[in-house]
C-alpha cells in the first residue's frame, strides 16, 4: 500500500473518523458507477478492526477533513496526469507528514541521485521522529469517534514496522533501477548523510537499514571483484607480479569502491561491517601470504613491497587489524628491500670488479674470461665452484750471471681439462689478481668441507687432515714421517718458490707453480694458525666464521 491510490481511505474518499454505515454506503454508492470488487476490498479492510490499523497507519488521522479532501484531491489530479497545483503542506507532522513524503516519492521525477538521496532522508527524518505514543491517541480518539475498538501502542509498533519495512522495500526499488554507477553514488549518498548524522536523535537506525538493504544488493558484485582478486594473486604468486600487477590494483580499487560506502557507515557507527571485514580478510590472507611467498621462496622482495604496498592503499580502513598489519609488514618488506639492494649494489660492484677479458695467440686467438658465471677458456664455460685448483708462479731466467727475464705460468685445473697459460708479465698480475678473488672463497669451501668429511688433502709433500698435518723428518734418506697437530709449535712460510711446514726437524712444502692450490694452502694455514689462540682445534671450524 505504497501507492496512495491502494489506500480504503482514498479509494472510498471516507474518514478515519466515519463509521462502519458510512463506509458501507460510500462503497455502495461507488458501485454503481465503478468496480465493486476493489471497493468492497476497501470497505473490508476498514470494517474489520483487525485489518483496520494497516490502512489508518498509511493514511492522515487526525487531520480534518477539509485537509485530507485537499490533499487526496492533490494527489488524484497527479494520478490523472494532470498539473496537481500547490498544495500547503507545512501544517503537516508526525505520521501525515511522513505519509505525504511517501506518496510523493513515487511521483517525483529526480534530476539527479543526490535529489533522489534528499527525499529519502527527509522520509528517514519523519518516520525516526514518530511518536507511538502520541500516535495512537490520535488514531484512538478517532477510533472512538468513528465506534471502532481501541488499539494499544504494542499493536502500533508491530504496524509502523511492517510499514517502515514496506518504505524500505519501496526506497530500494526505486534505487534498483539505477546504474551501477548511480547506485554507488546513492550508497555513498546516504553512508555520508549517515555518518554526519549519526549520534543525532533521527535518522540513524533508518539509514543503518536501508544501508543493509543495499549491502544485500551489492553483495553479489562484491563476491565476484573478490573472487577475480583472489584469482590474480594466485597468478602473481606463481608467475610473479610484472604482468598482473596493473589488474590486482584494479581490482582492489574497484572493490574498495564498491565497499567504501559500507565501511564509512560502520565507521561512523563505531563498528566493522561484518561482509566487508570477511572478505578484506580474505583478500588481505591471500595477498600477505603471496607477498611471503615472493619474499622467501622467490627472492622479489621488491615485487612482495610492490603487493603489500597495493594492498595498504585499498584496504586500510577495512580493520584496524589489517591496516596495523599491512604497516608492520611494508615496514620490515622496506628494511629487507633495502638491505637487498645494498647487497645487489654491491655484488655488481663486486661482479663488474671481477670480470676480465684476455687472448692468447698471435693468429688463432684463444680469449680466457673470468666473471661471476666462472673461467671460460676457448668459449667453454666452468663454473667457478667446479674449478678444482690454480696454481701460478714466476721462475727467473739468467744468462752467464745477468738476468735474462721472468717466465710466467698460470694452471687452472677444471674437471675436464688443465688450463696452461705462459703470459706476460702484465697479463700475469691482472690474472692471477682475478683468479684469486673469483676463486678463493668456492675452493677454501670445498677443501674445508673434504677435510671436515675426513678426507687426507695432499698439497706437493704436504698432506693435511682437519686436526693436523703430515711432516717428514728432513735427509735424503729419511722415511721418518710424523703427524702434528695444529696445537704443536708449527712455522709456515715461503722459499724457492715453494711454501713449506715445519715443526723443528719435520716438513713438507709445496710448489706455487707445480702443485695445485698452494696459494690458497699458504692463506689457510696462515690464517689458522695466527687464530688459533682463540682455541681452534680443526682447520674446518673456519667455516662457521666464514
Amino acid at each position: 500500500m505504497m501507492n496512495i491510490s491502494d489506500n480504503p481511505f482514498f479509494t472510498l474518499e471516507v474518514s478515519t473518523r466515519d463509521n462502519r454505515t458510512q463506509i458501507t454506503e460510500a462503497a455502495d454508492q461507488k458501485a454503481f458507477l465503478n468496480d465493486s470488487v476493489p471497493l468492497n476490498e476497501a470497505r473490508t479492510a476498514l470494517i474489520i478492526p483487525s485489518k483496520r490499523l494497516g490502512s489508518e497507519v498509511r493514511w492522515f488521522p487526525g487531520i480534518e477533513d477539509k485537509r485530507v479532501r485537499e490533499i487526496s484531491g492533490f494527489f488524484r489530479r497527479l494520478n490523472a496526469g494532470q498539473p496537481p497545483g500547490r498544495l500547503d503542506t507545512s501544517g503537516l507532522r508526525s505520521l501525515a507528514l511522513l505519509n505525504f513524503a511517501v506518496y510523493m516519492f513515487g511521483f517525483r521525477k529526480f534530476g539527479s541521485v543526490q535529489d533522489m538521496t534528499k527525499s529519502i532522508l527527509a522520509i528517514c527524518r519523519c518516520f525516526d521522529t514518530l511518536n507511538s505514543e502520541g500516535i495512537c491517541a490520535v488514531i484512538n480518539n478517532d477510533r472512538l469517534i468513528a465506534g471502532f475498538p481501541m488499539i494499544d501502542e504494542l499493536e502500533l509498533e508491530r504496524e509502523l514496522n511492517n510499514y517502515r519495512n514496506d518504505i524500505l522495500r519501496v526506497i530500494d526499488g526505486r534505487a534498483s533501477r539505477l546504474s551501477p554507477d548511480e547506485y554507488l553514488l546513492f550508497m555513498n549518498e546516504l553512508a555520508k548523510n549517515y555518518a554526519d548524522e549519526n549520534g543525532s536523535c533521527y535518522v540513524s537506525q533508518f539509514l543503518n537499514d536501508l544501508l543493509s538493504s543495499c549491502e544485500l544488493n551489492i553483495l553479489p558484485s562484491l563476491e565476484g571483484k573478490k573472487s577475480k582478486i583472489l584469482k590474480t594473486v594466485s597468478r602473481i604468486k606463481f608467475y610473479g607480479p610484472d604482468r598482473f600487477f596493473v589488474e590486482l590494483s584494479d581490482g582492489l580499487k574497484e572493490w574498495h569502491k564498491l565497499a567504501d560506502p559500507l565501511l564509512t557507515a560502520a565507521k561512523a557507527a563505531g563498528l566493522e561491517d561484518g561482509n566487508i571485514h570477511a572478505q578484506g580478510w580474505e583478500i588481505f590472507g591471500a595477498i600477505r601470504e603471496c607477498s611471503i611467498t615472493l619474499h622467501n621462496e622467490k627472492h622479489k622482495t621488491l615485487d612482495a613491497l610492490k603487493v603489500m604496498q597495493t594492498a595498504r592503499v585499498n584496504l586500510y580502513d577495512v580493520s584496524e587489524r589489517i591496516s596495523e598489519t599491512v604497516e608492520n609488514d611494508v615496514a620490515e618488506l622496506q628494511k629487507l628491500e633495502q638491505i637487498q639492494r645494498q647487497a645487489e649494489e654491491e655484488y655488481n660492484s663486486w661482479a663488474k670488479s671481477l670480470y676480465y677479458e684476455t687472448e692468447f695467440g698471435l693468429i688463432f686467438k684463444d680469449k680466457l674470461i673470468i666473471s661471476v658465471d666462472g673461467v671460460s677458456w676457448k668459449g667453454r664455460v666452468t663454473p667457478r665452484d667446479e674449478v678444482l685448483g690454480v696454481s701460478w708462479g714466476g721462475i727467473t731466467q739468467y744468462l752467464n750471471g745477468h738476468y735474462a727475464g721472468t717466465d710466467y705460468k698460470i694452471a687452472i685445473q677444471t674437471p675436464y681439462e688443465t688450463v696452461r697459460l705462459t703470459p706476460n708479465e702484465k697479463k700475469f698480475s691482472e690474472i692471477t689478481q682475478h683468479l684469486w678473488q673469483a676463486l678463493i672463497d668456492p675452493i677454501v669451501s670445498r677443501i674445508l668441507k673434504q677435510l671436515q668429511d675426513g678426507m687426507v688433502l695432499s698439497f706437493g709433500s704436504i698432506k693435511i687432515k682437519d686436526d693436523g698435518v703430515y711432516l717428514k723428518k728432513s735427509g735424503w734418506f729419511s722415511f721418518d714421517t710424523k703427524f702434528f697437530t695444529w696445537g704443536a709449535p708449527l712455522t709456515v712460510g715461503s722459499e724457492n718458490g715453494s711454501f713449506y711446514v715445519k715443526a723443528g726437524e719435520y716438513s713438507a712444502s709445496s710448489s706455487y707453480i707445480e702443485d695445485m692450490n698452494t696459494h690458497i694452502l699458504n692463506a689457510i694455514l696462515t690464517q689458522f694458525l695466527r687464530n688459533y689462540k682463540r682455541g681452534h682445534m680443526r682447520l674446518s671450524s673456519m667455516l662457521r666464521e666464514a
